[in-house]
């Protein structure tokens, strides 16, 4: 990683598809989105925002900014990672 701090992006995707007994493929099928995309969201890679509405409407969450943090929660702001930078 050449000493890059890789970005981890914490969300529920996984959890959520796997309550619904979804497989990967599936989810990517229904939300539009390649497999490796998918792959890359449940592994807490960045996503592009059009990505995240996709993956709450094929999980059955709508697209209301809620049901996005419901899924994709907001990071929380932690003061001591705030003075390292």
């Amino acid at each position: 990683m050449n000493g890059e701090k890789e970005m981890i992006i914490a969300n529920r995707v996984r959890e959520f598809r796997q309550h619904r007994l979804m497989t990967q493929s599936q989810l990517a099928r229904k939300a539009g989105i390649s497999l490796r995309t998918l792959s890359n969201v449940e592994r807490g890679k960045p996503c592009q925002f059009s990505t995240k509405v996709k993956l709450c409407r094929a999980l059955g969450h709508g697209g209301t900014i809620q049901s996005r943090h419901l899924v994709f929660p907001p990071p929380e702001v932690n003061a001591t990672d705030a003075l390292d930078e």
